[in-house]
């Protein structure tokens, strides 16, 4: 198993192993990781998280798809329930049910107070989940193609519009309708329009 140099804590170490015993595609799966940790920075005028959250980001990112060993329909809800059901993954339930649903809004609804764990939280930790779970969301769009696309990308933040400028390797393209697809929990969790170009 690849190990970063960076990310070497008990949660990381335990969450890479779920996703080996998932088959998971570690290619795809260290991108979004990359991709999700450069939106979490790039994001910190809008945010107040430190490197807790950062954590529950990095390993719902990584985790993310492992829903796929259950089938390809509905697996962002399944990476979730594995995520749930994995006893040696954190110290506590809690933790559990932030990473787990940061991982299940990756695709498909918005999260919703009708939605199972998401409305057990308290407010500001529903607010917290939207929030990673659009950095997650948008990152998985930037490797909508598993190819491993985006070589570095910046944020501008003006006004209500979050500006967020993609700088791609070179001889390949990048979807940007893709991408688009995947901004509207960004733009409900914080409340700003965002604009994607490429260079």
């Amino acid at each position: 198993m690849k190990m970063t140099p960076e990310k070497t804590g008990t949660l990381w170490t335990r969450a890479y192993l779920l996703g080996f015993c998932c088959r998971f595609e570690e290619s795809h799966a260290l991108e979004v990781v990359r991709l999700s940790t450069m939106l979490f920075d790039a994001l910190r005028p809008l945010h107040a998280f430190g490197e807790k959250e950062k954590r529950w980001l990095q390993c719902a990112a990584l985790l993310h798809d492992i829903g796929w060993i259950w089938g390809r329909k509905n697996h962002h809800k399944s990476s979730m329930e594995i995520i749930l059901a994995a006893p040696f993954l954190t110290n506590g339930k809690y933790e559990a049910v932030i990473i787990g649903l940061i991982a299940r809004y990756h695709r498909k609804a918005l999260p919703n107070q009708k939605h199972r764990y998401f409305n057990q939280l308290r407010a500001d930790d529903r607010h917290m989940v939207m929030q990673l779970a659009s950095m997650l969301r948008l990152a998985d769009g930037l490797d909508y193609a598993h190819q491993n696309i985006v070589k570095t990308l910046c944020g501008t933040l003006k006004k209500d519009v979050f500006q967020l400028s993609v700088q791609v390797a070179r001889s390949k393209s990048i979807q940007l309708s893709e991408i688009l697809k995947k901004t509207d929990l960004f733009e409900a969790a914080f409340g700003k329009k965002i604009t994607v170009t490429k260079k």
